[in-house]
């Protein structure tokens, strides 16, 4: 069957952020081109029971071998656990709920939590990883607070701690007397299938830039630039976290962007990077040679596809040549190239990948 390709993008634009709805847009111009059907979740329409019904439509809907994003730009915020006792003084003296805040948080009470646990969410995502491996967790919030140094940067997380509903919620959680949480899912922790890239570690603050054209949360921003510097050549999750992190850091040091899970994916899909047996190749007087010979178990007559750097893994689209091993050494090997390359024109940095 045909591959199914679903995004559910959330913008809650809550207590002072300008960028959420401007911030999906964007991830919606990403995704649209790659064909994805595109599920929004904006603004006012960002309240608990609509995320959760959303996020409860996408998993329905989800089939085998489906990819499937799952996008939120709004604050992160966090709650005390008042039932923490920590075990001696070397530990953190308080533990924390996290969680997501909807456009409705402030309609919280004792009784009716708003927001959305991290606990939730896990549990969400294990249901949805039950029915499709090929999920990706986008989240451009925090869950720390903190002032801003930079009157252009505006902080993704609530300055204070939370107090209201958020500890009876979680009771409740734990008691199964929240409909659509059965205690079964409410325990998941983490998720070994689904790649979830985060704008901060969960102690750190994530942030938003009002610049000349509007505000956008710097981690989205980095994110669609990786994107479009990748210019449709295959990527892996670990290039673009690496790429995203850079970017980041140039306007806030302090935001460190993380990534779980199968990391070592291509964008989108499940296949991994297999870099084994990947080896430099350069030019020399002498013509072009690989960087590894016998004791990497290179040998005369092995074949091999010369790639542009960047690349991980073979796209014919996109390669230079085919080599052929005609000498080996100790630590180079000498290749004959079809076609011929001139002596000094093989680019910078360029890959030879085993041929299948």
């Amino acid at each position: 069957p045909k591959m199914t390709k679903r995004a559910l993008i959330i913008a809650s634009p809550t207590q002072g952020l300008a960028g959420p709805v401007s911030d999906g847009e964007r991830v919606a111009g990403l995704l649209e081109p790659r064909g994805f059907e595109i599920r929004r979740c904006f603004g006012p329409q960002a309240t608990r029971t609509r995320i959760l019904s959303g996020y409860q439509s996408i998993i329905n809907d989800a089939d085998r071998g489906d990819a499937v994003v799952i996008y939120y730009s709004g604050h992160g915020a966090r709650s005390v656990d008042e039932d923490y006792t920590p075990p001696n003084d070397d530990v953190p003296q308080k533990r924390y709920h996290q969680f997501i805040v909807p456009v409705d948080l402030l309609e919280s009470s004792e009784d009716d939590f708003r927001g959305i646990l991290s606990v939730e969410l896990s549990s969400l995502l294990g249901r949805l990883t039950a029915k499709t491996r090929n999920v990706t967790i986008i989240f451009d919030c925090c869950h720390s607070g903190g002032m801003t140094r930079d009157m252009r940067l505006r902080l993704k997380g609530l300055s204070k701690d939370w107090f209201s509903g958020a500890h009876a919620h979680q009771q409740r959680l734990l008691r199964g007397e929240v409909p659509g949480f059965d205690v079964e899912h409410v325990s998941v922790t983490d998720n070994p299938f689904a790649v979830r890239l985060m704008a901060a570690l969960p102690s750190q603050q994530a942030w938003e830039y009002e610049g000349p054209s509007g505000a956008y949360g710097l981690m989205t921003d980095a994110l669609v630039t990786s994107f479009e510097e990748s210019e449709g050549r295959p990527v892996t999750w670990n290039e673009i976290k690496r790429r995203v992190r850079e970017l980041v850091q140039r306007l806030e040091p302090g935001q460190y962007p993380d990534i779980e899970g199968p990391s070592g994916r291509f964008v989108f899909d499940l296949e991994e990077a297999d870099l084994t047996g990947i080896v430099p190749v350069e030019s020399f007087d002498d013509g072009p040679k690989l960087m590894g010979g016998r004791l990497l178990g290179v040998e005369p007559g092995d074949r091999y596809v010369i790639m542009p750097a960047g690349f991980q893994k073979v796209d014919r689209k996109h390669s230079i040549a085919e080599a052929t091993v005609t000498h080996v050494s100790g630590a180079w090997s000498l290749v004959k190239l079809d076609p011929e390359i001139g002596g000094d024109s093989l680019p910078t940095g360029a890959q030879a990948f085993p041929s299948s």
